[in-house]
Order: C-alpha cells, then structure tokens, then sequence
C-alpha cells in the first residue's frame, strides 16, 4: 500500500488479516516502499530508495534492516526476489543482478553491463524465482536467461519479436 507507506496482509480469499507501517525513515517505516518479496521461511523484504531493506515476520514484526550500498551500485531496481538464503537485486544501473546475504553482507554481482553472452545483460528490466533458480528478463537484449540458485548460468531463451521484455511471472 505505497501511498498510504504500510504492508497489507490479506489471505488467498482477499480477506484483510493485518497491515503495519507508516510515513516515516525509522525502524519499520517506509519513506518509499519501492518493491518487496517474501523470502523461503515466509519474511517479507523491503527495498526502499536510499539502499534500505527491511526484513519483517510473517505477522508483521519488524526483524531487522541494512543498507545494500556497494561500490558502482545505483540501489534498488524495481525487482527483487529472497530465496535459498540470498537476496537478488537489480540496480538501479541496470547492468545486473547483485547478491546480499540475509543479514545484508554484499556477495557479489552477476553480469557485465552492455553485453550479450551468458550472465551479461544489456537492461535486464525483471527477476523471479522458481524454486530451482533465478529467471531474469532483459529488457535491451529481448532474452530471458536461467540461472541457478547460486546464480550461475544455466540458458536462455531468445528471439522474441523485437518487443522489450519489461517483466516476467511463472
């Protein structure tokens, strides 16, 4: 619920169960809710503008939180995604995907900008899970490429219609 700065929870019949947050740059607050995720064991992770993520319980109960700056990183995309122990990110330099750890330690980063072989990307522009690995569409290049979980690449697909991939869902 970004213009009103809180989390809503509802259950898989649209129910409303609970919400939190509120206007602010505190500990469970949100100044921009730019995109969140849910990792394996059900957190929900926010990224917001100015590097902060914020890692919450199931029920809501703030956790902890971390500011994913690293060198040659624009902060957040506009896409993430939290599985097997490890959060991917794109920058906002759209030149890749970067890895954190949980606990917001930087591991590294996947791609090489403006490129076109395996693990490079020319905008990737969407990531998701699947379970087994890591989909991520890339916008310029019209490919979507597989990576496995611990983000090494595994193929792709390519010759769409000339149109930019923008998102991607399973």
């Amino acid at each position: 619920d970004r213009g009103n700065y809180r989390i809503q929870k509802f259950d898989q019949d649209g129910n409303w169960l609970l919400s939190w947050g509120n206007l602010g740059q505190g500990l469970g607050e949100f100044y921009i809710g730019l995109t969140l995720t849910i990792d394996d064991d059900g957190h929900v992770v926010v990224m917001e503008p100015g590097f902060r993520v914020q890692w919450f319980s199931p029920d809501g109960t703030y956790l902890r939180s971390w500011l994913a700056q690293v060198a040659g990183y624009f902060g957040p995309g506009q896409k993430i995604i939290a599985m097997f122990d490890v959060l991917y990110t794109m920058g906002l330099d759209g030149f890749g995907v970067r890895l954190f750890t949980p606990e917001g330690t930087y591991l590294r980063a996947i791609g090489t900008p403006l490129k076109s072989g395996p693990q490079q990307f020319a905008n990737p522009a969407a990531l998701v899970g699947d379970g087994n690995g890591v989909l991520v569409a890339d916008a310029a290049s019209g490919r979507v490429q597989r990576l496995d979980s611990q983000g090494q690449y595994v193929s792709e697909w390519t010759n769409w219609s000339g149109d930019q991939l923008l998102d991607i869902a399973l």
